[in-house]
């Protein structure tokens, strides 16, 4: 009979997932006691940054900024309503790291002349959606 081989994180993996989940629990938690009370509730914490965004939709793409960035989605503002739901993009969270994937647009309020847009990452590898938090959480604890 064989054994499945299934690879065993190490003891420093383990401490820092058992880190970066203590410390999302805890900021969530302040979030929460700050911001009314959401139809769905939050399941990560979120950080005011602004870091430089592609959007890739069928024909075309866009540079943007980000306003806000959590480990599951992010905020922007455009001029115009997004041309489709869902696209592909690309996240610099820093100088020479990126992050991809698939995002789909969850909400869309119109604010005078543009469109503030809220969007899900859907579909996003594990080593990048890790990366991300782990930068929404270096900024909230540089600055809560």
């Amino acid at each position: 009979m064989e054994e499945s081989a299934t690879e065993v994180p190490s003891p420093l993996e383990l401490y820092r997932q058992q880190r970066r989940d203590t410390l999302t629990r805890a900021f969530l938690a302040q979030q929460q006691q700050r911001a009314p009370k959401l139809a769905t509730p939050r399941t990560m914490p979120r950080a005011r940054l602004t870091l430089p965004l592609t959007l890739h939709w069928h024909d075309w793409e866009t540079d943007l900024q980000t306003i806000e960035v959590s480990g599951r989605g992010c905020s922007f503002f455009m001029y115009s309503a997004p041309p489709q739901e869902t696209f592909g993009f690309t996240l610099e969270l820093s100088h020479d790291v990126c992050v991809r994937g698939r995002g789909r647009v969850v909400a869309t309020v119109q604010q005078d002349e543009r469109h503030y847009v809220c969007v899900r990452f859907e579909l996003m590898s594990a080593d990048d959606a890790t990366l991300a938090e782990d930068c929404v959480l270096e900024a909230l604890l540089c600055y809560p």
